[in-house]
């Protein structure tokens, strides 16, 4: 697995909050394009600041780790995002598939 930087990393962190657009195996699944808006909006420190960066970095993030971000995706529809103690974004309730994310690309 390849390893990425703090600042690749929150991009993408936020970015999969989002989602990117992909279809997930769920049908009520956020997409990258429905959840950047909610990631963007958090305003976290770590997170992305624009939806171009918030779907670059979900998009990236699915093709890392398609199975732990379909997972958070599937989590989050709905759901508020609120920053951790590191400032980055994560979706209210989905902190098991942000863990499971995170363990993928070895944050």
């Amino acid at each position: 697995m390849k390893r990425m930087s703090c600042s690749a990393l929150c991009v993408l962190v936020g970015i999969f909050l989002v989602s990117c657009g992909s279809d997930t195996d769920s049908p009520d699944a956020d997409t990258c394009k429905t959840a950047c808006p909610r990631t963007v909006a958090a305003g976290c420190a770590e997170g992305p600041t624009t939806d171009e960066d918030c779907l670059s970095g979900c998009n990236e993030l699915l093709a890392a780790c398609p199975t732990e971000m379909a997972a958070l995706l599937a989590c989050s529809p709905g759901k508020e995002v609120s920053c951790d103690a590191d400032g980055n974004p994560v979706p209210d309730g989905c902190e098991t598939e942000y863990d499971a994310l995170m363990a993928c690309i070895g944050g």
